[in-house]
């Protein structure tokens, strides 16, 4: 504990808010377009926002570049990422595949414009569990409602 001076006596440091996120990551989509996205380490809340969210792990054991394993897009990401957890098979495939983070592109635009976004980056980063989501989805087995998967 920090000594106040004026007094002798120990003095409490004030308390400290919970760390919105675990830093920042970029991404590009195919197009070219860089997005920006806030790192939540899983443990951490993502926040109620409108956005792009991508389940990540880390590629190498520093966590300097990312590997993208799902793209989605949510008018509430804390509500989508909540459902997932609660009912989805594709949290528990992320979690196996070595999923510490997720990273949220927050995007204010309408739904259509995360659509977009959403797609621009699966495009390119080609997330694996985007890609059997939409084989289950083309073949009648089990689909989600988290996101898009084109």
């Amino acid at each position: 504990m920090p000594l106040d001076l004026d007094t002798g006596v120990a003095k409490q440091d004030p308390p400290r808010a919970p760390a919105l996120s675990g830093g920042s990551a970029r991404w590009t989509g195919v197009s070219g377009t860089r997005y920006t996205a806030e790192i939540y380490p899983l443990g951490l809340a993502v926040p109620a926002k409108r956005g792009i969210y991508i389940f990540a792990k880390p590629r190498g054991p520093l966590a300097q570049s990312w590997l993208a394993l799902y793209v989605g897009h949510a008018e509430n990401v804390a509500s989508a990422v909540h459902e997932s957890r609660r009912h989805s098979y594709l949290w528990d495939f992320a979690v196996e595949l070595g999923m510490t983070a997720i990273h949220l592109v927050t995007a204010e635009a309408g739904a259509a414009q995360r659509h977009d976004i959403a797609r621009d980056l699966i495009r390119s980063l080609l997330p694996s569990l985007n890609r059997e989501t939409a084989a289950m989805q083309r073949y009648g087995g089990v689909g989600t409602n988290l996101g898009v998967t084109t």
